[in-house]
Order: structure tokens, then C-alpha cells, then sequence
């Protein structure tokens, strides 16, 4: 009895894991060099960013979200994207 129950389970397991999509992930790697300046209170650098498409498809575009004095005060648009998530808004006003 037991063989007729496991047969078909593991068949249907085996349809199931072979339906699966290959599952591919980006890969991004930063190289970020600042320097500050103390004394005049300001940050200098650059960015260095390798992007690997690792999907099936090309890309059109890449999205990257630029976020300029995002930490400056509570009307930035940061700050009024983070103020919808009530966990994100705690470490925010921990930080101030």
C-alpha cells in the first residue's frame, strides 16, 4: 500500500521541481573611495560600479536611486518614502 502512495508523490514531486524557472540573480560590485575633510565638513570620492546581467533578457535600462542629502531633514523624499514603514521610521529618528 505504501508503494502505490509513494510512487505518485514522487512523481509529482519530480513534474514539480523540473517546471521550476532557472533562477538567476544580478550581480553588483561597489568600489567607493571617500575622503573627508573635517575641517571644512565635507566628504570627496568616487564610485566604481560593475553591474553583471545574469537574466536571460538584456537590459534596457538600470534604475539607481539617487538619494542627495536624503538624511538632511523630514521633508526629503527619503524621508517621506521611510515614513510609510514603521521600522525604517524608528531607525531614522534613532539616528538624529
Amino acid at each position: 500500500m505504501l508503494h502505490k502512495l509513494l510512487l505518485p508523490l514522487l512523481l509529482l514531486a519530480g513534474l514539480h521541481v523540473s517546471s521550476q524557472n532557472n533562477y538567476w540573480q544580478q550581480n553588483v560590485d561597489y568600489k567607493i573611495n571617500v575622503s573627508l575633510d573635517d575641517k571644512a565638513h565635507t566628504l570627496t570620492g568616487d564610485i566604481t560600479i560593475g553591474y553583471t546581467n545574469n537574466s536571460p533578457q538584456p537590459l534596457e535600462f538600470i534604475w539607481f536611486h539617487l538619494w542627495p542629502n536624503a538624511y538632511k531633514n523630514e521633508s526629503t523624499a527619503y524621508y517621506k518614502q521611510i515614513s510609510r514603514d514603521s521600522a525604517a521610521l524608528v531607525q531614522w529618528k534613532a539616528m538624529k
